[in-house]
């Protein structure tokens, strides 16, 4: 019992900083579709969207970290790491951020393919690109934190900035 509430505590800290991380993130880029689109208001129920996506994309990110494919560059200079993890988990947003305008749409319209067909050409899509330029820099981020923490040494740049 002791090993699964130590194994339920590790999962707990690996998610508590990409959690809050994004879900910074998401509600900037919400602002940022609202001022965008309509010029003010976000909503509660946006901002409990906003929340939901970044507990989503953290734990994908969470899992696509602990894959093969995302250390290929182990032993390679920390750049190559953090552009590489960034690529991914931006290749990982993109796809979380397209299908939730698709089943957002779906919704709206009750049928798969009319939805697909708006969202393919009525969609505004430099406000779905400005959103994903965003999070992408937000991506950067994170991956450059996660990539100094790492290197520095579990706990040594939190350290290093607040003491």
């Amino acid at each position: 019992m002791q090993r699964l509430w130590h194994a339920i505590l590790h999962e707990v800290k690996e998610a508590v900083f990409p959690c809050l991380f994004f879900l910074v993130a998401f509600e900037v880029g919400l602002i940022t579709k609202a001022l965008l689109l309509q010029g003010t208001g976000v909503t509660l129920a946006g901002l409990s969207i906003a929340a939901v996506a970044a507990a989503t994309v953290t734990k994908a990110i969470l899992i696509a970290d602990g894959a093969a494919f995302a250390n290929i560059f182990s032993g390679k200079p920390l750049v190559f790491r953090i552009l590489w993890k960034t690529l991914i988990f931006g290749g990982l947003t993109l796809l979380f951020r397209f299908l939730e305008e698709l089943i957002h749409l779906w919704v709206g319209s009750g049928e798969l393919a009319p939805a697909f067909k708006e969202l393919l050409g009525d969609f505004s899509w430099p406000h779905f690109w400005v959103i994903q330029i965003w999070l992408t820099l937000a991506l950067l981020l994170f991956t450059t934190i996660i990539a100094l923490d790492r290197y520095l040494g579990e706990g040594q740049l939190r350290r290093i900035l607040f003491g």
